[in-house]
């Protein structure tokens, strides 16, 4: 997935008049939230609904964040029992000043500082007993109050994958606790193995072989689920990115028989490309543990190969 403008995102969240006017049928309900990376000059907008009795005026403006010049202003009126989304427009751009983002309806105001954004690579391993928190990444309105940052922790992320009794890689507990995770975006994700042993025959020129993976959300917390399409050679174990005589297709992750030690000694990470509001390279470095073998060396597992004859 590729990011060139400005993505919008669903959101369902409440926008409160303020105290002094009448009450509406409803609140605002804004359906947007907008998140970078903002191009040099780009339109912003939000979309809402209102159910109120009344007519309302309301506009946004867009400004240099340090000098204070004004890009652009886009002004709106919102009808009574008005049923359809509002699409509000402003041109302005972020550069290296920032950009100051100010909506105001019904005598309320919100304002949003978007700074430039520079992404930067988060190593788990580094950040093990600090919450890292951006600031001034992405425009969004949750309950009359402006979203604006977001934050990883990775205090709880496991720093190893286990190969399990049937020789698969198995990294389904490792996690980290995104705080924005119901709008997570990214780039890519992948398993990364640097193969100094040659486990795999499809490692490329720097002995690097990468697995695609899908983040999946899961109460707060961000795992890793397997999604590239491979084939495995069900005797030996043997992987290959493509279909081949005597293999089949799988969603796992499989260590060859016999090659486990060889494993062991390979880099492996899990990386997320772009990801979230500040478009940070989230990299989690794994060690290898190996439970029980089913099939491998006969001091080692539960079954061996002796003279070509299952034992």
């Amino acid at each position: 997935m590729k990011y060139t403008k400005a993505l919008i995102i669903p959101l369902l969240s409440l926008f409160t008049i303020s105290a002094g006017t009448p009450t509406p049928k409803r609140a605002i309900v804004f359906t947007d939230i907008v998140i970078g990376p903002f191009d040099d000059s780009q339109d912003f907008y939000l979309r809402f609904k209102s159910g109120s009795e009344r007519t309302y005026d309301g506009k946004v403006e867009l400004y240099n964040a340090v000098s204070g010049t004004m890009y652009g202003r886009s002004s709106f009126t919102v009808e009574e029992d008005f049923g359809d989304p509002v699409r509000i427009f402003a041109r302005g751009r972020v550069g290296t000043d920032g950009l100051r983002y100010v909506f105001t309806f019904n005598q309320t105001t919100i304002a949003f500082l978007i700074n430039p954004i520079v992404s930067v690579e988060l190593n788990a391993n580094a950040h093990k007993r600090d919450k890292v928190t951006f600031n001034n990444c992405c425009i969004g309105i949750y309950a009359s109050r402006a979203i604006s940052s977001e934050s990883y922790d990775f205090s709880d992320t496991l720093d190893y994958v286990t190969v399990n009794e049937n020789n698969i890689v198995d990294f389904s507990e490792v996690c980290f606790e995104y705080d924005r995770s119901d709008y997570l975006v990214y780039s890519s994700s992948y398993l990364e193995v640097v193969d100094y042993e040659g486990v795999y025959s499809f490692r490329d020129q720097n002995n690097i072989v990468r697995f695609s993976l899908t983040p999946v959300v899961n109460d707060g917390k961000i795992y890793f689920r397997q999604n590239s399409q491979m084939y495995v050679n069900s005797n030996t174990l043997e992987m290959s990115p493509i279909a081949r005589v005597g293999y089949q297709n799988t969603n796992s992750i499989y260590v060859p028989i016999g090659r486990e030690i060889d494993f062991e000694n390979n880099d492996l990470k899990l990386v997320i490309e772009d990801c979230g509001f500040s478009k940070s390279k989230v990299v989690i470095p794994l060690n290898f543990f190996s439970t029980s073998k089913l099939f491998g060396a006969c001091h080692e597992s539960d079954y061996c190969v002796e003279g070509g004859i299952v034992a």
